[in-house]
């Protein structure tokens, strides 16, 4: 091979390395400018979930409520069968009356109209200050199935879907252990046992096997949730009171 065609070739090889250069700077910067535009998309997306959370907390406190149960710690009485049990009381006129003695309930609680209820609202305080909020659809529900995971519109906890991993979710819960009102995420064993609101209900529970299920000085029921609005132990978990209303 000549002097000539040894230099062509070198020529073609230096042109085919710059070629290839200039190409992959191409490819790293549309990378670059893909990943940035992924981002953008992504944090404008969290963005605007933020906003119709809020959007949707707004509009639903904004609208009329009714007061229909209202559910203390401590006053030995079963929560779930307040719920459940036809009073002879009327209507719940003042949420600041007293729940020390006996839970407040309404009888529109047997009177229930799926057909006529839109949306029914949980929540949970801690120092008479709302500490959680939960709305459920009400449409063709009845006074003991609307407290599910497939019937939860919006709620205030940052990690609780319809979609996330659960193993309860219901008003009558883990009965074996009067774990009532149940959102629960996974047993992993009592110390690890987490989810996001329980009531542990009157103290004739076949069986208390956690230290959750019989915390000290707590006199019975007691309701627990996550504390900082997102799935925890239950050890840790903190409550006053519950109130449900219907709209």
């Amino acid at each position: 091979m000549g002097y000539l065609q040894v230099f062509i070739n070198a020529i073609v090889v230096a042109l085919m390395a710059m070629y290839v250069y200039e190409n992959e700077r191409k490819m790293e910067k549309m990378s670059t400018k893909h990943d940035q535009t992924v981002l953008a998309l992504e944090r404008k997306l969290v963005d605007e979930i933020k906003d119709m959370k809020q959007l949707l907390s707004t509009k639903a406190e904004k609208k009329d409520f009714k007061q229909i149960f209202m559910a203390c710690n401590g006053n030995r009485q079963s929560i779930l069968d307040t719920w459940k049990k036809p009073t002879m009381g009327g209507d719940i006129s003042n949420t600041k009356d007293s729940c020390t003695n006996r839970h407040l309930r309404s009888t529109m609680i047997e009177n229930w109209n799926g057909s006529l209820i839109d949306q029914v609202k949980v929540e949970l305080f801690r120092n008479e200050q709302l500490a959680v909020e939960m709305f459920f659809d009400g449409r063709g529900s009845t006074s003991s199935n609307w407290f599910t995971r497939n019937r939860l519109r919006y709620n205030s906890f940052n990690d609780l879907t319809r979609m996330s991993t659960l193993n309860f979710f219901s008003m009558n819960g883990d009965q074996t252990f009067d774990r009532h009102f149940f959102i629960n995420g996974n047993y992993g064993g009592c110390p690890n046992d987490k989810g996001w609101m329980v009531v542990i209900d009157t103290a004739d529970a076949n069986n208390r096997p956690c230290k959750y299920d019989k915390l000290p000085g707590k006199d019975y029921p007691y309701i627990l949730y996550g504390p900082d609005q997102q799935m925890a132990q239950y050890e840790n978990g903190k409550s006053e009171n519950i109130l449900v209303c219907i709209l």
